[in-house]
């Protein structure tokens, strides 16, 4: 089974919604802890997918209270992106925004403890069950996290976990190639303009309805889609080649997929949305510190293929090694999401 890890928010995007609704088994992101069930508001949407048993809240501190070990590294981490900060950045903004807030409990207390030292956490009395802290270190933080919490859950449930965020500095905390982790070639591939997703005013009943009566033309299309990706983690010097290969399938089961949504709902325009399919290459180097200056712009497209009336985007990138080749979903907006969120 494939499982969406969706972060740093605790809500996903209205559009991450309705894509793990259609294409994954399921749904899961950083909650606050259980605690938080007198003062945190939950939306409406994530309730019903919690009843259906698409969505559930990962708890962070029961989860990684035995793993004194992935604790060590989350700090390591964080601690590098500190040094390599700018010291003028380093400070709690008074406002509470989501760029600053912080909900109790969804941070290991290890974790919160440590910025809390570092006086880039504090209390926000104005709100029950709040905190406020540094922008950047907060993202930062909570990538790592995410990333842990991925491999941990993958260990626990036997399904494969796929960290996903719609966040720039985010995808950088979490992708970039430092020098303690070495780096590896990846492929970026735009899954974003090749699976159609329901317009966003959608109801999530009616993707929920379609997902349970359609199950042969969305297996079809994960199918195709999933066993292009794993043929791309083996290749590195003929990506077209691959693509070219499952052009005629994916084109099928998509054309298959959208006819059958027609008479339930519309399809909502398509936007940017970068697999991370890392190949096991090593690559050169890696950055002194974490510079989102590359995440600002559209990526520069290293191949376009079409085939059998798709077209697949590739872009080549090094990105941080890790054990599972299958890994972060960024999700975008138009073009790059400019907020920075950590509620």
């Amino acid at each position: 089974m494939f499982e969406l890890l969706y972060y740093p928010l605790v809500h996903p995007p209205r559009r991450t919604l309705l894509e793990a609704t259609l294409y994954w088994d399921s749904l899961t992101s950083l909650a606050p802890g259980p605690a938080s069930e007198g003062w945190y508001v939950w939306e409406e949407d994530l309730r019903v997918l919690e009843g259906e048993g698409v969505y559930r809240r990962t708890h962070l501190e029961p989860m990684m209270l035995e793993h004194d070990v992935v604790l060590d590294r989350v700090m390591d981490r964080i601690t590098e992106v500190i040094d390599h900060a700018d010291p003028s950045t380093l400070t709690v903004p008074d406002r509470f925004a989501p760029d600053t807030r912080l909900w109790s409990g969804k941070l290991p207390s290890r974790v919160e403890e440590g910025l809390r030292e570092r006086r880039l956490l504090v209390d926000d009395d104005r709100h029950e069950g709040a905190l406020r802290g540094n922008p950047q270190i907060l993202l930062a933080s909570i990538a790592c996290l995410a990333e842990e919490a991925s491999m941990l859950l993958e260990e626990q449930t036997g399904n494969r976990v796929v960290p996903s965020t719609d966040n720039r500095y985010s995808h950088a905390c979490a992708t970039i190639p430092l020098p303690s982790t070495g780096a590896e070639v990846s492929w970026m591939v735009d899954v974003g303009q090749l699976l159609p997703i329901p317009d966003a005013d959608t109801p999530i009943a009616d993707v929920i309805q379609f997902r349970n009566s359609h199950t042969d033309e969305l297996g079809r299309c994960l199918d195709a889609s999933r066993n292009m990706l794993a043929e791309l983690r083996q290749e590195i010097a003929n990506p077209r080649e691959v693509v070219m290969e499952f052009a005629q399938r994916l084109t099928a089961a998509i054309t298959d997929l959208q006819n059958a949504g027609k008479s339930r709902f519309r399809w909502g325009v398509k936007r940017a949305s970068w697999l991370t399919v890392a190949t096991g290459a090593t690559a050169v180097g890696g950055s002194a510190a974490i510079d989102v200056s590359v995440h600002a712009t559209p990526l520069v497209l290293a191949l376009s293929t079409v085939g059998g009336g798709i077209a697949v985007n590739l872009a080549s990138a090094p990105t941080r090694p890790r054990d599972d080749n299958f890994t972060y979903l960024h999700q975008l907006s138009e073009v790059f999401p400019s907020a920075l969120a950590a509620s």
